[in-house]
């Protein structure tokens, strides 16, 4: 890279730091260092390292390496290529045109088998995309319309081969942003009628939504109190096709190695971590608990109930009930006594060993529906490293 070009794209890093990475964060420290997350290779090449969210990274604890030539000012130019740091595999390749995102893209899996194939205009996807599945079988095809900043499904299989939408009919399942699975028809591509949505550890549904030709119309969230289960706003689903490397262009400064480190250890716990569950799932043992407790709604202590009233209650290892707690006494007894012939729950663990373990009972005196919030408590003695209790939910 060629003293201008180093001048230039240290200029646009900086520009880009200031005015979109973050710098009036409170956690501003935590950043990486711009000099540890750029090496220069000749003098018009550099290396740029990634996390997996695209974001700059320290080379000590990077996901991705770009191997990317760099024009005068500053921008990536011609073919780049993507690489997983850990086992050196190509992740992805891109072409880059008058400093945007245009031309084929093609994604791989970490054994070398074509992922996605697609064309960028723009910094925006356009076209068909094509996805596989990582053993060759097709996996599915979307349309991207630029003028409709959405894309349609076309086709998609499912893992067995099974083709369940044909020509933008049929029905579809996919991850949301947040991790569920998302279940439902689309028609002319597009989502149409009821689509639901599941937690994917527990299969739980999490949600309820109706479309008409992509446009939203309502939902019911399964879990939530009676008052807030509805919304007619926007969509819960964000549908959107994951594709992080379109973040590589805006150079968003990511965390340093030490904060990042801490970050992934602790999503690597939430992997080996179970939450405490029920055979029947905590929608409908909470459904039985509000069945049983409307004998007691013209009980003289329910009128003094506050609008929620909370019981928690801690498991053992063995998914005993140890003891209950509670700001309304009369409640508390009532629940205790409940609960003894409903289905027992199992606690938390961390790796298979179970760990201190509660759940939050809560009640609604108006409407008497109850709410159910599984939680644990992870001590310094089960994590690898020293770390502070862990609470989590």
């Amino acid at each position: 890279m060629n003293n201008f070009a180093r001048k230039n794209l240290g200029f646009r890093l900086l520009l880009l730091v200031l005015l979109g990475g973050g710098v009036l964060r409170p956690a501003l420290a935590q950043r990486a260092v711009l000099a540890n997350c750029v090496q220069s290779l000749t003098k018009d090449s550099s290396a740029f390292f990634f996390n997996e969210k695209y974001e700059l990274s320290e080379a000590g604890c990077a996901v991705i390496k770009r191997l990317a030539r760099i024009d005068t000012t500053g921008n990536f130019v011609g073919v780049v290529s993507d690489y997983r740091v850990s086992d050196g595999s190509l992740l992805a390749q891109l072409s880059y045109q008058d400093g945007e995102m245009n031309g084929p893209v093609t994604l791989y899996y970490s054994g070398g088998q074509t992922a996605a194939q697609g064309q960028m205009l723009q910094n925006q996807r356009s076209g068909n995309w094509q996805y596989w599945y990582p053993n060759g079988q097709p996996h599915q095809t979307l349309l991207f319309l630029l003028d409709e900043n959405k894309f349609r499904t076309i086709a998609y299989w499912d893992s067995t081969g099974v083709q369940r939408v044909v020509n933008g009919t049929g029905q579809w399942r996919t991850r949301t942003e947040q991790g569920l699975l998302a279940v439902g028809p689309v028609r002319q591509g597009l989502m149409d009628g009821t689509w639901k949505a599941y937690f994917l550890q527990s299969k739980e549904l999490a949600t309820t939504e109706e479309f008409e030709a992509g446009i939203f119309r309502h939902g019911h969230l399964a879990q939530a109190q009676a008052s807030g289960s509805d919304y007619r706003v926007s969509s819960r689903l964000p549908l959107e096709d994951p594709a992080p490397f379109l973040r590589a262009q805006f150079l968003l400064l990511g965390l340093n190695c030490v904060e990042s480190r801490q970050r992934s250890q602790f999503e690597l716990l939430k992997t080996v971590f179970r939450l405490p569950s029920v055979t029947i799932g905590s929608r409908r043992w909470a459904d039985r608990l509000a069945q049983r407790l409307t004998r007691y709604r013209e009980s003289s202590w329910y009128a003094t109930l506050p609008p929620i009233a909370t019981v928690r209650c801690n498991i053992d290892a063995r998914g005993r009930y140890l003891d209950f707690s509670s700001n309304t006494p009369a409640l508390r007894e009532v629940v205790r006594r409940l609960v003894a012939g409903l289905p027992v729950w199992q606690p938390a663990s961390y790796e298979n060993i179970p760990v201190v373990s509660y759940i939050d009972i809560s009640l609604d005196s108006k409407t008497g529906h109850v709410r159910v919030l599984p939680a644990a408590r992870l001590t310094t003695d089960l994590l690898p490293n020293p770390q502070p209790t862990i609470w989590l939910k």
